[in-house]
């Protein structure tokens, strides 16, 4: 995908530079339109390593989709597509998680495509552009953390239900040559609305409800119980909203303390919160991820000092 968009530079280039970036790309053998073609709607045509089953699922996709079938058309509608913005490091494409998961036969995969080997020769210069400058580093083979990676590229694909994720992650390798990891817990196939509830659900609607009826009782009956000598009296007077919300509002000024202090914690606990929401934005793809990688990790940088001064 990288590669594509250096062809498409070429048409805004000098003559000069135009002939020399022809060259260096006739010397690696890119047929542009050939991959272009080939991803994502042929990403499984004709795969000699996917099992029987998915080949005539996907087989039964491409005909759907000639055919104009909707099913079909939303299954490659919800599939990630080559964007714009490479260059900015706006490579992170998900693609239409919930359209897909809408799908009869739908599977939605979150695959990570390593590719370092595109980025040799001529478009090595280019590679800081579209990682973003490698802030933080990462491999197909790290544990799941909420720290983003910015080595790899994450990819949403709406596949039929009957291919795997091996099917999926060794037609990434066979029709685009990168090594991609497509784990098991990544891939999610939409399931019918159950009328009943689970267990986990009904006892999380029935603690929230005694809870919500232990705080109207104890802030209705708060004047009767502040002064209660009763066991149960003292321990439903803890729900009483009044009592709740003055502790939270009290200031207790100590004599012996600097007042200062309260102030850099409630700094320090804001810029931690800030580093971690931060953190997370970074999943989500964005048009100009160079930039925002910037902005934020010089924030985050700030943060730490702060953190580690207080």
């Amino acid at each position: 995908m990288f590669r594509i968009v250096l062809m498409c530079l070429v048409i805004s280039l000098s003559d000069a530079n135009k002939k020399l970036l022809s060259d260096n790309l006739e010397n690696v053998n890119i047929d542009i339109t050939e991959l272009w073609g080939r991803f994502p709607l042929n990403l499984m045509k004709n795969g000699t390593q996917i099992s029987q089953k998915c080949r005539v699922a996907y087989d039964h996709y491409l005909e759907g989709l000639n055919n104009f079938n909707l099913d079909d058309l939303k299954m490659w509608d919800s599939t990630g597509k080559l964007p714009s913005g490479i260059l900015s490091g706006n490579i992170n494409q998900f693609g239409d998680f919930d359209e897909c998961m809408g799908l009869k036969n739908g599977k939605y995969c979150l695959a990570d495509i390593d590719i370092k080997p595109a980025m040799k020769g001529v478009f090595a210069s280019y590679k800081g552009y579209v990682h973003s400058f490698f802030p933080i580093k990462d491999t197909l083979n790290d544990s799941n953390h909420r720290t983003p990676g910015f080595s790899m590229i994450k990819w949403g694909f709406c596949i039929p239900k009957d291919c795997s994720n091996v099917d999926l992650e060794k037609s990434l390798q066979e029709h685009l040559g990168f090594e991609a990891k497509v784990k098991s817990n990544m891939c999610q196939v939409g399931s019918p609305i159950k009328s009943k509830a689970s267990i986990g659900l009904q006892i999380t609607r029935w603690y929230f409800a005694i809870l919500l009826v232990l705080v109207v009782t104890a802030s209705i009956m708060h004047s009767k119980l502040q002064n209660s000598k009763n066991i149960f009296s003292k321990i439903l007077f803890c729900f009483a909203f009044q009592r709740n919300f003055e502790s939270l509002t009290t200031v207790k000024d100590e004599k012996e303390e600097f007042s200062s202090i309260h102030g850099f914690r409630a700094l320090s606990a804001i810029a931690l919160l800030g580093t971690h929401k931060s953190m997370a934005l970074l999943f989500n793809p964005y048009i100009n991820r160079v930039k925002l990688a910037e902005v934020i990790f010089l924030y985050s940088i700030f943060c730490f000092i702060l953190n580690t001064i207080l």
